[in-house]
């Protein structure tokens, strides 16, 4: 009878062990803090800024494409350099109007070597797809309908990254007046995108109008998830507790940025060279706002790159996320002892 309730108690720790090892539920301690940093702010562009980093001219630091509600690209480039940004107007970069309330984002779909775009918009719900025909130093944007993404309904808002580890940039999309986030997975291939509905990736709404962004904030290997919100002007975060291949979308208030008023796109990219990621918030009144991370987090994309998968620069794999695990391990031996002083008193009553 002993040895069967020992048994029974060795079992009961491995479950719990093996649930709370992969972080289901559980955030981590680290992350970024957000400081307003006024020096990278980006004057206005209209109404409704939606800005988006790439590395347009390939030296080596993040140039700017800002959206505006009435649906024009306007784009920047850092005339400073990797670790003190200057945004100088480029009209050559800029994209003419889509329709109303653009948003664009930069991946290269082909994998030719340099930025292609996607632009999501208001009233349609697609988000529009341009080739770069230009090249890596001076692109060209010409419509690419066959990369085009389906309707999400209204106000769609894309943001790439690799969701799946599977070398293949996958998409999430957020929709205007109900703030869902649709995600989709790139069922083609790195030089030739298909984009196939994946529910398992959905957010559930965050008020009105979504405007995701995606980057790797604790240095675990894998992609979080900040939310711009439309009417509080709040950027929701959710850190990713699931892993690289499989991302779980875990709420995190202690990454959360304030309310900027109204409209809120984040963008994120190292724009100082520290090695973590900054923060760009456009706001309804257009401008948009910098803030640097002045936290202590690893973070594992720390140049512009055209490869979709995060990796730290010491490792040539990307590993599997633990940090979980570590805030929950008093909680496992609390439970561990508390199951054990119950079987030593059931076992004192039987004798």
């Amino acid at each position: 009878m002993r040895i069967r309730k020992i048994i029974n108690l060795v079992k009961i720790c491995v479950i719990l062990w093996l649930i709370l090892s992969v972080g289901i539920g559980a955030v981590s301690a680290e992350g970024p803090v957000w400081t307003a940093k006024p020096g990278w702010d980006v004057p206005s562009v209209g109404q409704a800024a939606k800005p988006a980093f790439a590395d347009l001219d390939n030296d080596g630091d993040y140039d700017l494409l800002i959206s505006e509600r009435f649906g024009v690209s306007f784009g920047y480039e850092n005339t400073g350099n990797a670790t003190s940004p200057i945004w100088t107007a480029k009209p050559d970069w800029g994209v003419p109007c889509v329709g109303m309330g653009a948003k664009p984002a930069f991946a290269d779909l082909d994998s030719d070597g340099d930025y292609d775009l996607m632009i999501g918009e208001g009233p349609s719900g697609i988000s529009y797809a341009y080739e770069n025909t230009g090249n890596s130093t001076s692109p060209i944007w010409t419509e690419k309908p066959g990369w085009n993404v389906p309707s999400v309904g209204r106000g769609a808002k894309p943001a790439f990254a690799d969701l799946d580890s599977d070398g293949d940039y996958d998409l999430l999309v957020g929709e205007g007046p109900y703030g869902r986030t649709f995600g989709y997975e790139n069922t083609g291939n790195a030089s030739s995108p298909i984009w196939t509905a994946k529910p398992g990736w959905n957010l559930s709404s965050v008020g009105n109008g979504a405007s995701p962004a995606l980057a790797d904030l604790d240095g675990d290997g894998d992609y979080d998830l900040l939310i711009g919100e439309g009417l509080s002007g709040v950027s929701f975060a959710y850190e990713n507790t699931g892993s690289a291949s499989s991302p779980h979308w875990t709420m995190n208030p202690s990454w959360e940025i304030p309310d900027v008023d109204k409209a809120a796109g984040p963008a994120l990219a190292d724009l100082d060279g520290d090695g973590d990621y900054d923060l760009l918030i456009g706001r309804f009144a257009g401008f948009s706002h910098g803030y640097e991370n002045t936290g202590a987090t690893p973070t594992a994309t720390t140049v512009p790159v055209t490869t979709p998968t995060p990796k730290h620069e010491e490792e040539e794999e990307t590993p599997t996320p633990t940090t979980a695990l570590v805030p929950v391990m008093p909680w496992l031996i609390m439970i561990v002892v508390a199951i054990f002083l119950v079987y030593k008193r059931k076992d004192k009553k039987e004798r």
